[in-house]
């Protein structure tokens, strides 16, 4: 709620239940935050690791499709993702992540 002025447009939580759980808990929609959130949908983010995210874009289209936090399911496992801006190095994050997640 402190960051309100920063969720305009859309904002959402993802959490998970540890660093090796197979889900995660996701809820995320357009609108003000207080709009998008409520006591029976925060008891359902269960888990101890989140990541939130308020947005108010100033590049790419104000649809549900772009709000955050983004999940995504890859060969290595699911992947939830927040930021803000452009990722100008994705190739060397890939790269990254691949590799760290072949160490477990």
């Amino acid at each position: 709620m402190a960051l309100q002025h920063r969720g305009q447009e859309s904002a959402g939580i993802v959490t998970s239940e540890g660093f090796c759980s197979k889900s995660f808990h996701v809820h995320k929609g357009m609108g003000m935050i207080n709009n998008i959130f409520n006591d029976e949908i925060m008891r359902k983010l269960k888990g101890n690791l989140g990541i939130g995210h308020t947005r108010y874009s100033t590049s790419a289209a104000s649809e549900e499709v772009n709000c955050q936090p983004f999940v995504v399911h890859t060969a290595h496992g699911a992947l939830a993702v927040g930021h803000n801006g452009e990722l100008v190095n994705t190739e060397s994050l890939r790269k990254m992540v691949i590799r760290r997640k072949n160490l477990y």
